[in-house]
């Protein structure tokens, strides 16, 4: 059963459209290798991948938070390196398309009305405590 749930998975994976090609090469050497530790993803993808050993290192955070990657729960030493590192491994679950970032000038504006939406209500709040009307709407 699990086996065929990481097969669908690594389909999943791989027909995704909008998953980039180095996200997919990273999931294919896991697939075919892991669990692994970033070191060992590194030092097993010199000359297949042009990321950079710290850049994969956020890859591999970003594929976790997909959910096309998981953090295995205990830390173990690394083959490379010995340090006891975290492992990761495939997910068998179908990725999740990441939400959309916005840019800080957005963040603020959002943050801005949020801010006017909630000075409105304080205002009217306090306007119908002074009235005594507060309470006329609660259950």
């Amino acid at each position: 059963m699990t086996r065929e749930t990481s097969r669908i998975a690594y389909g999943a994976v791989m027909e995704c459209e909008w998953l980039p090609k180095k996200y997919k090469e990273i999931f294919d050497y896991y697939y075919k290798n892991g669990p692994l530790t970033i070191n060992m993803l590194f030092k097993g993808t010199i000359g297949s991948t042009t990321i950079n050993q710290p850049n994969l290192h956020a890859r591999v955070r970003e594929m976790v938070d997909m959910d096309i990657l998981a953090e295995l729960p205990d830390k173990m030493p690394c083959a490379v390196n010995g340090n006891t590192v975290l492992w990761f491994d495939v997910s068998g679950r179908v990725p999740k398309r990441p939400t959309e970032r916005l840019s800080k000038d957005k963040q603020i504006a959002e943050l801005k009305l949020q801010v006017e939406t909630l000075t409105k209500e304080n205002a009217e709040l306090k306007e119908r405590l002074a009235a005594g009307v507060y309470n006329e709407n609660r259950i």
